[in-house]
Formats: structure tokens, sequence, C-alpha cells
């Protein structure tokens, strides 16, 4: 199943230092494109987040053939994987378009605190979070959470507008040269946790080597607010 999540805004491939705030938004959780509208294909597969955009759920199981019994049914925004890991329902926007909701899945493990998760994945469109992460989720509004811990990491999107997989191969061997890792790949996105201590410029300047205008963009995922401001959450790791 192919799911295709439309969405108008600004791709960006700014860095903390820059002051173009307008250029730094991601409206709808990120995937963009220069003031034009461009469709991001998700082929899902274990190891991949999907957005999706939900329809009113089913009054009872009759009414959804693949829909199980509520005894059977985790919980809304958390699918049970076994005991180590669970895909949480994470809030990731508002559709520009009909106004509804967009929630993803991420992959994440508990913590021996009840209502808490580490990250295991750096989410596609879910804001302000990377892999290993721990996030608290929210009893009174579906998908939503605070961050308890951050573990350093950088989420970093890359949006493709083809199929490019000598980008790909050249991108993911230079992060992975730099302790990165690739944890989300689709056949026209790319999502990357990489540690901040690398330095924003020593990545910025490896994403433009291999993400060429026009045939790629690229954003980070947990480095700006909604209101394109630096989340400076490095700042405090920085600290002896």
């Amino acid at each position: 199943m192919v799911s295709t999540l439309k969405i108008v805004g600004h791709y960006s491939h700014l860095g903390p230092a820059n002051t173009n705030r307008a250029a730094a938004r991601q409206p709808g959780g990120g995937c963009a494109g220069g003031g034009e509208s461009v469709s991001c294909r998700f082929y899902p597969t274990p190891d991949t987040t999907v957005a999706t955009m939900p329809e009113t759920p089913p009054q009872n199981p009759a009414a959804d053939p693949g829909a199980t019994n509520d005894k059977d049914t985790p919980s809304p925004q958390e699918a049970s994987l076994g005991e180590k890991e669970a895909r949480l329902e994470l809030f990731a926007g508002i559709h520009p378009q009909n106004n509804q909701p967009i929630f993803e899945q991420v992959l994440a493990s508990p913590t021996d605190t009840e209502g808490q998760y580490r990250l295991l994945k750096s989410p596609m469109f879910v804001r302000d979070v990377a892999a290993g992460d721990e996030i608290k989720i929210s009893d009174e509004a579906r998908g939503r959470f605070s961050v308890v811990t951050r573990s350093g990491n950088l989420c970093i999107r890359v949006f493709l507008r083809e199929p490019n997989e000598a980008l790909e191969q050249g991108l993911t061997g230079d992060i992975e040269k730099l302790g990165g890792n690739l944890d989300v790949r689709s056949e026209r996105a790319l999502v990357y946790s990489l540690h901040f201590g690398v330095g924003f410029q020593s990545i910025e300047k490896l994403l433009e080597k291999h993400v060429k205008t026009g045939e790629a963009r690229w954003l980070y995922g947990n480095v700006y607010d909604d209101r394109g401001e630096p989340l400076n959450w490095w700042q405090a790791m920085l600290q002896p």
C-alpha cells in the first residue's frame, strides 16, 4: 500500500545560524517545496515510519473487516511489537488542505518509567525529536508528547524529486563514517540520525556536497520550532 501525503510550504537546508525564519518553517511535518506542492510517497516496510491521514474510526468491529475486539486492540498511541519495542502513534501536524491531524508511527522502546519511551529511529514528519530521545506520552491528547531527555542526535531529512541511488549511497556512506545512521528509507525520502557533536557546519557542508538543488532538498527535524526559531537544546549539552 502506498501512503501519499501532500504538503504545501518551503524546503529548507538551514543551519542554526541562519536567520531566514520563514524558510525554516516546516508546515505539516516537513515535506515541502519552495512555493509549490510536492507529493511524498512512502512504501512501508517493517522499518519505515509512515505519516497517514486517518479516517473516522469505525464505531464497531463490524464496520471494519480488519478491526479486532477491544481486548485485542493496543492503545491508539501504542502498537505492540514485543516486550521491548512498540510503534508509537505521534502527532505530526495538521494537513494544510483539510485541517485534519496527521499522525506518524515511530519505532520506540519503553523505559522503566511508565508512559515513557526511547525513540529507536528518527521520524520523517514528527517535529522536535530524533533517535535516542526519551519522550513521555500525554494521557490527554492523542499522539501528543513531551521530551524528557535528549540524546544529542539530529534528525536530518532528505526529500528526493526522483529516486536517486547514487545520492543515497554516497550520503549514507559519509554519514555512517561520522557515526550516523540511515533510520528511514523510502523511494523519495531518507531520514538520518547524526550527533550534533560532529558540528553543524561540518554536517551542512557534507549535505550540500551530496544534495544538489533541483534533485533533492534537506532539512533538520529537531533544530527549529514551528516559528522557525532555533530550539537551542544543544546549548545545555555543551555545558561542562
